[in-house]
């Protein structure tokens, strides 16, 4: 499917599948995340991932914080910015941080957003 195939509610089940395989590499792993590279380079792509359908997300559909206030579109694509040009300074306890307390809580509001999805938006 090509890009511009896509539309908002598509960007947005990719943010949720990239949220959700972020949860996936990080449960039950606290200690052995910041020493476990496979692990980081999973989560890390999947934030990029999240990051990238976020922004994707606002160009197909631009007034999205109107009907979405409760997700943070600008600060998703935001943290994306700041990992993929600041990736020699990663610090992996606040990336921990980062997907330990916002990951979970960001899953039930895109899951909520999908399944209650205004049926006159595109």
């Amino acid at each position: 499917m090509s890009r511009h195939a896509l539309r908002a509610p598509d960007y947005m089940q990719h943010m949720l599948d990239a949220a959700n395989r972020v949860a996936l590499y990080i449960q039950g792993k606290r200690y052995e995340f910041v020493a476990d590279r496979l692990v980081q380079d999973a989560v890390l792509h999947n934030l990029l991932i999240l990051g990238e359908a976020s922004r994707n997300f606002l160009k197909v559909l631009p007034n999205a914080p109107d009907y979405f206030p409760a997700i943070p579109f600008a600060d998703i694509y935001a943290t994306r910015n700041r990992l993929i040009h600041g990736y020699f300074l990663i610090d992996f306890e606040i990336v921990w941080a980062l997907v330990s307390e916002e990951i979970p809580e960001l899953r039930v509001t895109l899951r909520n957003a999908i399944e209650s999805w205004p049926s006159h938006l595109p």
